[in-house]
């Protein structure tokens, strides 16, 4: 149940859509506590170290990851504290920024769902009064544990961080597509035509190549789904049985999904991928594929994988280079033994 509880918040901070965020990237945490203290050391490649303290790991334990009355156990919480760091150094590494709309996003979801914020501090959501909501949201850090809303929002900003990482390195195993959905198939046609109709101009024989740019533009223009004003016909990401990420997925006709994974082999090559007309049960469709992408559990199966590598390797492994197959960003020694975990009572 602790288990499910620590995923629950990681997906709660990272699916929910004025904070600052750092703008030159993750800073590196330094080391604030004194060996005798440490429950862990993490050695990366470049030689650098850090230390996550039994405090820390013992405060996140009883307020963020833990329930009242019901600590997590602090093998679990040791775990989540290390990924933390490895994949923030990942991100260093990288150059990834937390994505600042995102964080904007999350926070004034945290801030106004009714269930979150609110409900830990016993107000109403503070809607766009500037006061109230930032009482609000140095209250509700404070009931998880955290100093004020200022730390709340930097660990949000990490949060998403490390999903940008994760879902950067970890498999992909979604698509991220685009559709114009018409009516008739006469329609249809002329719309494909001018993304990937010849050239009159063209002096080789065959078929010319496709021009995605101006996708979003005729999904805006012709498009009946009613949404693609706003989105420019873009999908939710979804997997080969056409199943959405989410908290709340669903799925797409599978002669759509068919089509459109049908794609994959010309983004490979590096052209435009797109779909000739075809028909569902919904209309016409005309479908781009944009990207591959990595689910939320995709990402977290990596996330699962770059710590347990980094507790079984040797510091010598660190000579070796970084692989998506064998994703070793640091080394981690344990310099405390953890107390067992608490017996579940029988029924």
């Amino acid at each position: 149940m602790t288990q499910r509880r620590l995923w629950w918040l990681l997906a709660l901070l990272l699916l929910v859509a004025g904070c600052t965020t750092q703008p030159h990237g993750v800073d590196a945490l330094p080391p604030t506590v004194a060996p005798q203290d440490a429950l862990a050391r993490i050695t990366f490649r470049d030689g650098t170290q850090t230390l996550i303290a039994r405090a820390q790991a013992e405060r996140f334990s009883q307020t963020l990851y833990g329930a009242p009355g019901q600590p997590a156990p602090l093998d679990l919480v040791l775990d989540e504290l290390i990924t933390r760091q490895l994949l923030l150094q990942r991100a260093r590494e990288l150059d990834i920024t937390p994505d600042s709309a995102r964080v904007d996003r999350t926070i004034d979801q945290l801030l106004n769902d009714p269930q979150i914020c609110a409900a830990r501090v016993g107000s109403e959501p503070p809607g766009q009064d500037a006061a109230a909501r930032q009482r609000v949201l140095d209250l509700c850090a404070q009931s998880f544990g955290f100093e004020d809303g200022l730390t709340l929002r930097n660990f949000i900003a990490e949060e998403i961080t490390i999903d940008q990482v994760a879902r950067r390195e970890a498999s992909k195993d979604m698509v991220r597509a685009a559709h114009i959905l018409v009516d008739d198939q006469a329609q249809a046609q002329q719309i494909y035509d001018r993304l990937c109709g010849g050239d009159s101009q063209a002096t080789t024989a065959g078929p010319q190549p496709c021009h995605g740019e101006q996708f979003a533009a005729l999904a805006r223009q012709y498009s009946i789904e009613p949404n693609a004003q706003q989105s420019g016909g873009e999908l939710p990401p979804f997997d080969v049985q056409g199943v959405t990420d989410g908290p709340q997925p669903s799925q797409f006709d599978q002669t759509f999904v068919s089509a459109t994974w049908e794609l994959t082999s010309s983004l490979a090559a590096g052209q435009e991928a797109i779909s000739r007309p075809f028909q569902t049960q919904f209309g016409w469709h005309i479908v781009r594929l944009l990207e591959l992408v990595a689910s939320s559990n995709a990402a977290m199966q990596y996330r699962a994988q770059v710590v347990e590598l980094a507790k079984a390797a040797t510091p010598d492994e660190l000579r070796q280079p970084y692989t998506p197959e064998r994703p070793l960003i640091g080394v981690v020694e344990l310099l405390q033994p953890l107390p067992e975990p608490a017996a579940t009572p029988a029924p």
